[in-house]
């Protein structure tokens, strides 16, 4: 049988972050919903950044960002919940086993927050067991994890794993909470689940997005995406921004949890924190971000079209194109895809993790993945932006490797033009 244990946690995440891997006795881990690391889109990159990733810092982080670390009707936070999932000693179950038992329940309940996964076997017999820690915050809506149905959980979780084989205990005999005693009364046999979203959306957009009305907020996102996607540092950021028609200021809150704010140029009211965006718009996750993710559009030819591209959707009011466009540079970013090739070989890589894969859960998500940098490859390609081979070799490219992006080549326009008109004056004068 395998047990469930719940811990409410009232303080920094940092503390039970350095509990769980201090001394080296982290068997495994696995990190979901963090910037810079989220095991469903790190296919191919090197494990040693997710041991580098600060996840109890980075959940303080958006817990304050979004407001939800300040006391709840006179009680204290509870600012993250602590589970223990322990398999019993007599299924000698596997590591990979209990990692897929402990993803598979994480994500059933808590596919909306930051969740990191600690596997451990220092007890006496030496059997894994696993610590999943979720954040409070929903990042979807930025409001506060709720009270969960401990039975429910504890159900979910025997249901899992019986289906793989594990013994478990029998606790299905009477419906859990009093929605689903109500759906069973009306004959429903399944009650659906919020969908899982990846980047922070409020409900009026989403209503928006789904009935295909325009929404300043999306428009906003996408903006920011393509500039985070050209920029490699924080002023590159804001003069591609600034191009797209965005504008930076920062928020009214003073201090190290002070976010950037994003608004329409020519609807300053428009304007959104970059928090409320996901978590990875927020002023601290992208300061981290920029330096590497504008690898795959290292190019100045290619970072000129891709402005052009942008600034004529924007022109044009072309907002599902916009999208595509934000979407496919962000895979880009994400995967490192800077060619055709390099799109290739990481769907083949992805291909052969989802043939062995050990579950349908995980082909499925691998298939997931493949079909995104598929879709990426083939709007970047359909662009002409998309060369065959790698451009960041000298021998790809043929030519000085010195240029770095769109914004950069900008200001060596502006400071050769510069140089030009002093040159210009100096002969003028020199005439006269």
């Amino acid at each position: 049988m395998a047990l469930l244990k719940q811990i409410a946690g009232h303080t920094s995440c940092v503390p039970v972050h350095r509990y769980l891997e201090r001394k080296m006795r982290a068997i495994a881990k696995e990190l979901y919903n963090f910037e810079g690391w989220d095991e469903r889109d790190c296919a191919g990159r090197d494990p040693a950044e997710r041991d580098a990733v600060r996840w109890g810092a980075e959940m303080d982080f958006i817990r304050r960002a979004c407001g939800n670390d300040t006391p709840w009707h006179g009680s204290p936070a509870r600012t993250y919940k602590h589970f223990v999932i322990s398999p019993s000693p007599s299924d000698n179950v596997s590591l990979e086993d209990l990692k897929a038992l402990a993803r598979d329940w994480a994500l059933a309940h808590y596919a909306d927050h930051q969740i990191a996964i600690v596997c451990h076997d220092d007890n006496e017999n030496r059997i894994p067991h696993a610590h999943v820690v979720v954040n409070n915050t929903n990042l979807s809506t930025g409001r506060r994890m709720h009270d969960d149905d401990a039975l429910k959980l504890n159900r979910d979780l025997q249901r899992m794993a019986r289906e793989r084989g594990l013994s478990a205990f029998g606790v299905d005999k009477e419906p859990d909470g009093a929605y689903a005693r109500l759906a069973q009364r009306r004959g429903e046999t399944e009650v659906r689940g919020r969908t899982s979203q990846r980047r922070m959306r409020s409900r009026a957009e989403a209503e928006l997005v789904r009935k295909g009305q325009y929404s300043w907020v999306a428009d906003i996102r996408d903006r920011v995406v393509i500039a985070r996607s050209l920029a490699h540092s924080s002023q590159e950021f804001a003069s591609v921004l600034a191009a797209l028609g965005v504008t930076v200021s920062e928020s009214s809150r003073k201090g190290a949890s002070a976010d950037w704010v994003f608004s329409l140029a020519n609807h300053p009211t428009r304007r959104v924190c970059g928090g409320k965006l996901g978590a990875s718009f927020s002023r601290a996750a992208l300061e981290r971000s920029l330096p590497r993710r504008s690898v795959a559009f290292s190019g100045e030819a290619r970072s000129r079209e891709l402005m052009s591209r942008a600034s004529s959707a924007i022109e044009l009011r072309d907002l599902r194109g916009l999208h595509e466009l934000a979407d496919a540079m962000d895979t880009a970013c994400k995967y490192r895809l800077d060619s055709t090739d390099a799109c290739d070989k990481a769907m083949a890589r992805l291909c052969a993790r989802a043939t062995a894969a050990p579950t349908p859960h995980e082909r499925k998500r691998l298939d997931a993945q493949i079909a995104q940098i598929d879709t990426a490859k083939r709007t970047l390609a359909r662009l002409g932006i998309l060369p065959d081979a790698s451009p960041r070799s000298r021998k790809a490219t043929g030519g000085d490797m010195r240029s770095t992006g769109w914004a950069a080549s900008t200001r060596r326009d502006a400071h050769a033009q510069t140089s030009k008109d002093q040159q210009r004056h100096a002969d003028e004068r020199a005439g006269r």
